[in-house]
């Protein structure tokens, strides 16, 4: 169990790095609740699945949306919801995504990139809402697609976000890139995401510590 002061501590020191003002911070609110986990391999190749055996062709559309934005680019529900076809971006070759909250542009894990580049090729309008597109209350719009969707076990965008997390935390992304790709307002969530990030074997962890490869 983390302690009251050390989990302070940490979130003073994620909020140096990440440049988050502290009365940002002192705003959001931290719960105690246990925080969700990430997907196994075969839980996310079997939504694979569920997407492209979804009834219609838009619950398809949208359902491969929801999953590669949020587990290939880490875009929270409210985010998702509101990627138009025009937010989906090729930079020279690197696929992104721009997100219409705070104009913040994420890369596609490159695991991810071949469900991305579906959506992309099956996206044609370019100012329409990938998912959901004629719903009117876009709040709701995510949750009323999954409930009408094909199939006992559905994902949910919370922990196809926190898979995306833990897998850069585990690859040794750089909080300075990782933290503003997440969009995060407070570090709460990275320091759970840490509950799930697996001990690196001795070896590595000392050469990271030793730091060989990097720049003078």
């Amino acid at each position: 169990e983390v302690l009251p002061v050390m989990a302070e501590r940490e979130r003073k020191m994620l909020r140096r790095l990440a440049d988050i003002a502290p009365s940002v911070e002192k705003r959001a609110v931290s719960t105690a609740s246990e925080p969700e986990r990430p997907y196994s391999d075969a839980e996310l190749a079997s939504f694979q699945q569920w997407a492209s055996f979804q009834r219609t062709a838009h619950q398809r559309a949208s359902c491969r949306a929801i999953f590669a934005l949020c587990v290939g680019c880490g875009l929270t529900s409210g985010e998702v919801l509101a990627v138009r076809g025009s937010d989906l971006l090729d930079l020279d070759g690197v696929l992104a995504v721009q997100v219409e909250r705070d104009g913040r542009t994420v890369p596609v894990v490159d695991r991810w990139r071949e469900s991305y580049q579906t959506v992309m090729a099956n996206t044609k309008e370019a100012d329409a809402f990938l998912v959901a597109p004629k719903a009117t209350n876009r709040k709701a719009a995510m949750q009323h697609l999954l409930r009408a969707t094909a199939g006992q076990v559905k994902p949910t965008a919370v922990r196809l976000r926190m898979t995306w997390l833990v897998a850069h935390l585990e690859a040794g992304t750089p909080l300075a890139a990782l933290l503003p790709a997440s969009g995060m307002t407070s570090t709460d969530s990275l320091r759970r995401a840490m509950s799930f990030v697996r001990p690196m074997p001795d070896n590595q962890y000392y050469e990271a510590l030793r730091m060989t490869g990097a720049a003078r």
